[in-house]
């Protein structure tokens, strides 16, 4: 060890390519999913989730059925599904005797919440294959995307701020790792931040409905909260990696 964190230096190349591969997965995947909806269809969707329907409310054939883009919707899934499967795989560092839960744990369940975002649409269509296999009674699938979406934000902000922040107590902390920890919890705060603030719109229109749709529908700001809290989310995980930009930070090794 080093005093830079938890475990041994020769944690495995996989491994570390797994931290980059999820941290640029992460930033990029809101980018390119809106500026394809934007560029390509002329729309911006609501919230991330709606990517997942695109339906273009500006149909120019002519046709009074609705226009799916079935390639955001591919994009979308497949990169969630890159995501989920990462941090499934990533086995991290080995639990200590005094922690709750390991590394393992806490990346498997946000992988499998990560899965659950892809497979679980916010606005099924009546003959989505989905509902041969949720067809609850008591929740609605829509209600269900929403409950594991939260899940999976708050499981990658807890590793943001617990799992990431983790030192040797034996060892003295290098000042690199001391600032790599404070990047982890400013992603973290981020995060947090955004998950409350998406509860806050989604339960305001309870009172002020015009203000609700202001906030969604003019200003986009569950889009740009879920977008700015998936960046905060990559580039955590680009800081755990030690990616090589981080030089210029003072957090790695030049």
């Amino acid at each position: 060890m080093n005093g830079n964190g938890i475990g041994p230096d020769s944690l495995t190349r996989g491994q570390m390519n797994l931290r980059w591969a999820v941290g640029v997965l992460g930033i990029w995947f809101p980018i390119i999913l809106i500026v394809l909806g934007c560029f390509y269809y002329g729309e911006v969707r609501l919230t991330i989730s709606d990517y997942y329907n695109f339906v273009a409310s500006n149909n120019s054939s002519g046709s009074p059925k609705p226009l799916y883009y079935p390639a955001l919707r591919d994009f979308f899934v497949g990169v969630l599904f890159l995501i989920g499967l990462s941090l499934i795989y990533y086995t991290g560092y080995e639990k200590k005797i005094n922690e709750f839960i390991s590394d393992k744990m806490a990346t498997t369940i946000a992988g499998v919440c990560a899965l659950g975002v892809a497979m679980i649409p916010t606005a099924a269509p009546s003959n989505a294959i989905i509902l041969k296999y949720i067809n609850l009674p008591f929740i609605s699938v829509s209600i269900l995307h929403v409950i594991v979406a939260t899940l999976f934000f708050l499981s990658v902000t807890y590793i943001s701020f617990i799992v990431f922040t983790r030192t040797d107590p034996s060892e003295p902390m290098s000042p690199r790792k001391k600032r790599r920890n404070m990047i982890y919890i400013g992603c973290g705060t981020v995060m947090l931040v955004a998950i409350v603030l998406i509860g806050v719109v989604s339960v305001i229109g309870h009172w002020w409905p015009d203000l609700q749709t202001t906030l969604k529908e003019k200003c986009y700001i569950v889009l740009i909260l879920e977008s700015v809290s998936l960046v905060a989310f990559g580039f955590s995980w680009l800081t755990k990696a030690k990616a090589s930009f981080l030089k210029i930070f003072g957090v790695v090794k030049g």
